[in-house]
């Protein structure tokens, strides 16, 4: 994902290493040395470091911790003092100073920085890779979106498809369960429900399936047999032959009091987003046979 960035990166914005360095930015830094903290001009600045003047000798490599902030000489009497604290490794040196490579090794230290040159006013032509300007940050944000799409499709496209999938599971259960209620209990009332057939069986089932998407003739396919103390009877099958798939229905532990009947209902999801990956990531592949059976008990 990282050369996926740095490429696009490379491509939208171009390569170009030089950042826009301003001279006698009216800053000063601090740091310590041991005594008491003193304020050492800045000879110039950029997003990737700068210049201090001072007299120190460090070693080419030596890290040392800067607070960099505006000279009260150049702000408005009463003006808050904008300041940032940065890392830097020491570069160069001079008889007069040192050069210091920042070392931005978060977004929030790049942002920092970017907040502190903006606010002193040094944003004018930051450059390709300059951290002061809208072009920069435009290009940042166009470059983050550009990887963050193909990744946002992939988890639209995992919801969607776990989404109809689990609806599809949930209306099968439901759907077998209901066929279940009505085989056992339709002719247990005088009047309403009446008495469980075939064709009313199917119809039940297509009713509670109306919103399931991909069905036809032969999909959703759907089984209600009984177990009469060992006799089987076939109440409802489609399409014809569909109870051929089926184990029977399971003998029931008082097998002459009650009868036991068992619904099947099998349905094939088909994604809507097919294929193992979507833009070169890899996504779920869902299983594609929903199976669901509902065992009932009624008195003979």
């Amino acid at each position: 994902m990282h050369r996926i960035a740095d490429w696009l990166r490379e491509t939208l914005l171009g390569r170009d290493d030089r950042a826009a360095r301003y001279y006698n930015p009216g800053m000063v830094a601090y740091y310590w040395d041991g005594g008491a903290p003193k304020a050492h001009a800045l000879k110039d600045i950029s997003s990737t470091g700068a210049y201090v003047y001072a007299k120190e000798l460090w070693c080419i490599g030596t890290i040392i911790t800067l607070t960099l902030q505006m000279d009260a000489a150049h702000l408005e009497q009463g003006s808050p003092v904008p300041f940032v604290v940065m890392r830097g490794r020491i570069v160069r040196y001079t008889p007069d100073g040192a050069g210091i490579q920042f070392m931005l090794s978060r977004e929030e230290e790049r942002r920092a920085l970017r907040k502190f040159l903006y606010t002193a006013g040094l944003n004018e032509s930051p450059g390709r890779n300059g951290f002061g300007g809208a072009g920069g940050n435009r290009g940042q944000a166009l470059v983050e979106l550009a990887v963050a799409v193909p990744i946002l499709f992939l988890l639209t496209a995992l919801a969607f498809n776990f989404g109809t999938w689990l609806y599809g599971w949930v209306a099968i259960g439901n759907a077998a369960r209901a066929a279940g209620d009505y085989a056992i209990m339709g002719g247990a009332y005088a009047t309403l429900p009446t008495a469980a057939t075939s064709s009313t069986l199917q119809s039940l089932i297509n009713t509670e399936l109306t919103y399931l998407p991909n069905t036809s003739s032969s999909n959703p396919k759907a089984c209600i047999r009984q177990n009469f103390n060992g006799t089987y009877t076939t109440l409802m099958q489609m399409p014809s032959g569909a109870c051929a798939s089926y184990s029977n229905p399971p003998a029931d532990p008082e097998p002459t009091s009650y009868v036991s009947v068992a619904v099947d209902i099998t349905y094939t999801y088909t994604s809507f987003f097919t294929g193992s990956k979507v833009l070169g990531l890899p996504m779920t592949v869902l299983p594609s046979t929903i199976h669901r059976r509902t065992v009932m008990r009624m008195i003979q």
